[in-house]
């Protein structure tokens, strides 16, 4: 995660909760936010044998449409956490697994934050254009 954060610009990676969740068939876990920078999910169980084994996300600018990240046990899926998402019914007789977190990404690199008042820029002279009239 260390790497994610240092591609990402950011120095220091803080996880400020962690927990597990067990899917049977028919358990669900309805649409909601987290409060952090990032969600990080893990798929320790994935059965594959049906769609609704993958977290669903609300599109932010249509609330009437959803999607998924196509994944697969032992993947991990990281996304912003002010995205609506949810479990939806598993429908499968096999058990869904997951270890999640919630993250906050800080301290941006140096080469990013670079003093810009030092910063020489080259000033355009403006250009007067005056319409004469008939």
């Amino acid at each position: 995660m260390k790497v994610f954060a240092q591609k990402n610009v950011y120095n220091k990676l803080t996880i400020n909760n962690l927990w597990f969740q067990r899917y049977k068939k028919n358990s669900i876990h309805n649409w909601h936010v987290h409060g952090d920078n990032y969600t990080g999910v893990y798929y320790l169980e994935l059965p594959k044998d049906n769609v609704s084994c993958l977290t669903e996300f609300l599109y932010p600018d249509n609330l009437e449409k959803s999607f998924s990240i196509d994944a697969n046990e032992g993947d991990i899926i990281f996304f912003p956490s002010f995205l609506i998402h949810r479990a939806p019914s598993l429908q499968s007789k096999k058990t869904k697994t997951i270890i999640s977190w919630n993250c906050n990404f800080n301290e941006i690199q140096s080469k990013y934050t670079y003093d810009r008042k030092n910063t020489k820029i080259k000033k355009k002279k403006k250009q007067i254009v005056q319409l004469k009239g008939d």
